[in-house]
């Protein structure tokens, strides 16, 4: 009897591992298959296998249009064919279209960037306020844990060219994984008229990404897309694949230097089309270090980065997010919200 019963317990051991490396059989099928997929798509964008190897590489500040030559941002707006740049500037001589170019005091032409943080409240109904980056307490227990970031807002109070702008953007952090640095790019874009508000809020981006113990980068690049082939290109971003976010691993994972390679180049690929117009690149820090004062902290909540003229003027104590709106307005007038460029994500431990 007890020949039998080890009999069939080997039997059983035999198929569980024939099932087993059948399973490990198609995932690897299926990793191959999703690798080729993403060359070929890699082809028909012009991007070529190298981009993967490329995802450490950040993108120049210089190519952003508040960085630009006056002859390089008359001719982006001559390219957008703005009717309002275009009726303004239809009879003027070349050196009156430089200048009128160096008067531009667009929201958009600015390249500074000043970072806020609205605190995690246990009193969501109650107006919060805004205080810098730099002045908020690093949380502990994020330390060597799991993070979620999403996309909570965004507005565009003016970008290049007027109507519905798509924006793409690109987000980067480093996920910090068995010691390691792993470099990831994600893309988004997002659909948003002149003067408003995106009909987004919690829209994920990264979601279990590794902490470490110094805390995390983040970067964001964003491109106003114009050329009307890329409206098109840039639409498949918006499939379900997308709009769930990255989800990260704590191992090193294959697939991501893929993924990011992929998101690297496309966004080089768009930045450099005809009409497509780079507007912000942004760099945070947020750093796990107590006490030191010019550094941006850690901390569950909401960072805002918002687009001004300059951060030597910009206080936060003038603004308050207002919850019953969900908005951000002036102390003074609450019928009145900051006139610039700027987007909120947010930042919460994975449970």
């Amino acid at each position: 009897m007890k020949k039998v019963n080890y009999i069939l317990v080997g039997i059983i051991i035999i198929l569980l591992v024939i099932i087993s490396t059948l399973q490990l059989k198609s995932t690897a099928d299926s990793f191959v298959k999703d690798k080729d997929d993403l060359i070929i798509t890699y082809s028909e964008l012009g991007i070529s296998e190298s981009s993967i190897e490329n995802n450490k590489e950040w993108f120049s500040e210089s190519e952003i249009i508040g960085n630009q030559t006056r002859d390089s941002i008359l001719s982006k707006l001559m390219n957008i064919e703005s009717d309002e740049f275009i009726s303004d500037i239809k009879n003027l001589n070349n050196n009156e279209l430089l200048k009128n170019v160096e008067n531009i005091k667009d929201v958009w032409k600015f390249t500074s960037h000043a970072f806020g943080f609205i605190p995690k409240t246990n009193t969501p109904m109650l107006d919060s306020n805004i205080i810098n980056a730099t002045t908020i307490t690093p949380q502990e227990n994020l330390k060597n844990s799991k993070i979620k970031i999403t996309l909570d807002r965004l507005v565009a109070m003016d970008y290049p060219g007027k109507g519905e702008h798509n924006v793409l953007f690109d987000f980067y952090v480093k996920n910090q994984v068995q010691g390691e640095n792993e470099h990831v790019h994600f893309n988004q874009v997002y659909r948003i008229t002149e003067g408003q508000q995106a009909g987004i809020s919690g829209y994920p981006v990264f979601s279990d990404l590794n902490v470490g113990k110094e805390g995390i980068d983040f970067k964001c690049y964003t491109i106003n897309v114009e050329n009307k082939n890329d409206k098109k290109l840039v639409g498949f971003l918006e499939g379900d694949l997308f709009s769930s976010g990255l989800k990260l691993l704590d191992k090193i994972n294959p697939v991501t230097p893929i993924l990011s390679g992929f998101a690297k180049g496309f966004t080089d690929q768009i930045k450099n089309r005809n009409k497509n117009i780079p507007v912000q690149d942004i760099y945070l820090g947020l750093d796990t270090e107590k006490g030191i004062t010019t550094r941006a902290k850690l901390a569950e909540g909401s960072y805002i980065v918002i687009q001004v003229p300059n951060v030597n003027t910009w206080d936060w104590s003038n603004w308050k997010y207002k919850s019953s709106i969900g908005q951000i307005v002036s102390k003074t007038d609450e019928t009145k919200g900051p006139q610039f460029n700027y987007f909120i994500f947010s930042v919460s431990k994975m449970k």
